[in-house]
């Protein structure tokens, strides 16, 4: 892969408090050629502008004019947005300013959390997680870290970093897949709404509220989804990646119905990626009581060896009649694959996860049907979106794209295979069904 024409900086600015950068996951190198700044406002983002940066400083003066052309003039109203209620921490957060600029909710407005953070031999990236989540300012919420590996190195983490904080709870689970891992979770879960975030990502200190304002929406809103931005942009391979999926800037907030709405795909609801990424979610745990839990034939370290858990589960509640709301001010924050090599591995993942899902639905008769009608047209889209995939403006698109296709003929085989392994543990995944927390 080509390298990248420029490094990009990553930070963002809360206007509530004046024009000060705050970093997102690195200060600012002389070896970065540009900066991506996110304006928020009381927390919520308006969306991003990229200036000039030279000897590792952001011109701020760039950015003031950035912010006046694109936003026009922002003011600073005494109340949030949208009649938002943010929680203010006893200590106030630095980046969100005091609580004479948040509304204080009670905890009987905002139902508590349970957070799953699955993870397996990554005890670094698992510790940025935990330290982000410390940092929520949310009444209630409990934290479930389902660790996967073998060693003791995360246990050792988590003891560093939570100690004797009684919201985090530490799971051993040596047995394989994320969708296992997130069963497992809410089996335990203590509370009805459950988020998941991934270990190599770290949350906004507003994410459980924001969510919270996904659900408040409709009483038929069983799911939300998040923005997921890029904290890091000094590779062509994050920028690519950044590049190529919607999540990661998109700032139009949609509630996703059982029916579709005009101008949806003739596809629609069986289009993956469309709803956002498991990343960032967070569902009703009655729901999917009511639906299924995530399919363990899926999934990360699953027998498929393939993703696609999460978009499956979206497409669930959408055919369940329940809907889904995206709402853009919820953010994780993702560092993103910094090498070719690591994002290959991910792209080829997400290829055999596409095909993977797709039979998954096939041999299921209550959405064989459905499936099998809408195949051409899922085709030609796919086929389509691999070459719009392999175009970007540096050029070197089409070796992914390339990646990411030629892993989909191979997800046949590993589906026969996992298939096989999946229905033998039927008896087990229905023992693991979530139960209610002590």
């Amino acid at each position: 892969m080509t390298p990248p024409s420029r490094s990009i900086w990553v930070g963002q600015v809360e206007l509530t408090q004046g024009m000060e950068i705050s970093p997102l996951l690195r200060p600012p190198s002389a070896s970065d050629q540009a900066a991506r700044v996110w304006i928020r406002q009381f927390g919520v983002p308006l969306g991003h502008c990229e200036i000039p940066i030279e000897g590792g400083v952001p011109d701020v003066d760039a950015l003031r004019q950035a912010i006046t052309s694109q936003f026009g003039a922002v003011a600073c109203p005494d109340d949030p947005p949208f009649g938002a209620e943010y929680v203010a921490s006893e200590e106030p957060r630095a980046a969100y300013g005091d609580s004479t600029h948040f509304k204080t909710a009670s905890e009987g407005r905002l139902d508590p959390f349970t957070v799953i953070v699955a993870t397996k031999g990554r005890p670094e990236l698992a510790g940025n997680s935990l330290s982000s989540l410390r940092e929520l300012i949310y009444p209630t919420f409990e934290v479930l870290l389902i660790d996967g590996s073998l060693d003791t190195r995360t246990a050792e983490v988590f003891e560093r970093i939570v100690g004797d904080d009684a919201r985090f709870r530490y799971v051993a689970e040596p047995r394989p897949g994320l969708s296992l891992a997130r069963n497992v979770g809410m089996s335990m879960a203590r509370h009805d709404l459950v988020a998941f975030t991934d270990d190599d990502c770290r949350v906004d200190p507003l994410w459980l509220t924001s969510l919270s304002r996904g659900f408040a929406r409709d009483p038929r809103v069983a799911c939300v989804t998040g923005l997921v931005p890029s904290s890091d942009l000094r590779t062509a391979a994050q920028q690519y990646f950044d590049h190529r999926v919607w999540w990661s800037t998109s700032l139009t907030a949609r509630t996703y119905m059982p029916e579709p709405n005009d101008g949806d795909s003739p596809l629609y609801p069986f289009r993956m990626g469309v709803y956002g990424t498991g990343a960032n979610f967070a569902m009703r745990r009655n729901t999917a009581m009511e639906i299924g839990w995530f399919s363990e034939l899926l999934g990360h370290g699953g027998p498929c060896r393939g993703g696609g858990e999460d978009g499956d589960m979206f497409i669930r509640v959408l055919r369940s009649g329940w809907h889904l709301a995206y709402e853009p001010s919820a953010i994780v924050w993702h560092e993103g694959r910094a090498t070719d090599a690591e994002l290959q591995a991910q792209l080829q993942e997400y290829g055999r996860g596409i095909l993977i899902t797709g039979l998954k639905w096939m041999v299921d008769p209550n959405m064989r049907r459905d499936v099998l009608r809408r195949l051409p047209r899922a085709v030609i889209y796919y086929l389509g979106l691999l070459r719009s995939k392999g175009d970007d403006s540096q050029g070197h698109g089409a070796s992914m794209a390339s990646a990411e296709a030629r892993s989909i003929p191979r997800g046949a085989a590993a589906f026969v295979t996992g298939y096989r392994i999946w229905r033998r543990q039927e008896s087990a995944y229905d023992s693991r069904r979530p139960r209610k927390a002590a």
